[in-house]
């Protein structure tokens, strides 16, 4: 069974602490998007022509896909680096630049 890349969206229920993103160029369609980064929909956030949303659910599955096809591991990456980044605030824009070899783990 082919599921949703997408995970199931809480509302405002939500028991994880939600870091509401600043993106203003990006769409927040971009792994440097804390929400996007986390497969969640911008909700409250302060970003500027954010198209990570319940109606452009289209363009975020296929942006996600497409970030998955040239990285499969983009989102547990981000995912590891945001929980490192909360012991100390300390805010890294992407150390590795583009097309470095990410180490699978088999």
């Amino acid at each position: 069974s082919h599921h949703h890349i997408y995970m199931n969206v809480t509302r405002n229920n939500d028991t994880t602490k939600r870091v509401p993103c600043h993106c203003k160029n990006s769409k927040c369609l971009k792994l440097y998007c804390e929400c996007f980064a986390s497969k969640l929909y911008c909700e409250g956030c302060n970003c500027e022509g954010c198209e990570n949303n319940i109606d452009n659910e289209d363009i975020v599955t296929d942006t996600i896909a497409s970030h998955i096809s040239r990285n499969p591991n983009a989102f547990q990456q981000q995912h590891q680096q945001q929980q490192q980044q909360q012991q100390h605030h300390h805010h890294d824009p992407f150390s590795l630049p583009e097309g470095t070899p990410s180490t699978t783990s088999t």
